[in-house]
């Protein structure tokens, strides 16, 4: 999956649609996250492929949705929820564009409450044996692209947002 980004072309920053890249990307991973009964999404359902760009390199975007999956993958697997969903919903106002990704695993690592900026830091992990660099790098690739990356407050779940300023 991650190798499918990796052309010449792909680091160019361009103006993407936001909506037919996810598609396309969440296209890639459907059936291996179907085997592993992971439902993943796009809100709102519908929207049109035209309607929010963001100045991103390609292969950028990959390194941010593509960490986000497989880090859920691996939480939702040691998790015992019944229902394994990933969410990935955009909005735009006036002033930015955001991303949001989400899951229904475990809550923020009590090792990062305090401190939740802390999980972008390269080293810093709540895996055993982790290194921290698949968030380090999703940190750079959307600050590289001019944007703002933050985990969520949940009390349910985990969830990161991204704002690019328009």
């Amino acid at each position: 999956v991650v190798m499918d980004a990796i052309t010449e072309d792909n680091f160019k920053i361009e103006t993407l649609s936001l909506v037919d890249n996810l598609d396309k990307i969440i296209s890639i991973w459907k059936q291996l996250l179907k085997d592993k009964n992971i439902n993943v999404s796009l809100l709102p359902e519908g929207m049109e492929a035209n309607t929010i760009f963001v100045k991103i390199a390609i292969v950028d975007l990959y390194v941010i949705i593509n960490n986000f999956i497989l880090n859920s993958v691996w939480f939702l697997e040691k998790g015992n929820q019944n229902s394994r969903e990933i969410v990935f919903s955009l909005s735009e106002n006036e002033d930015s564009i955001e991303l949001r990704m989400e899951n229904n695993g475990p809550i923020l690592d009590e090792k990062f409450r305090d401190q939740p900026m802390l999980m972008f830091e390269i080293g810093e992990s709540s895996k055993p044996g982790g290194t921290g660099l698949g968030l380090w790098l999703m940190k750079d690739a959307v600050e590289r692209n001019d944007g703002q990356i933050a985990p969520l407050d949940k009390e349910e779940g985990f969830g990161i947002e991204i704002k690019w300023s328009k």
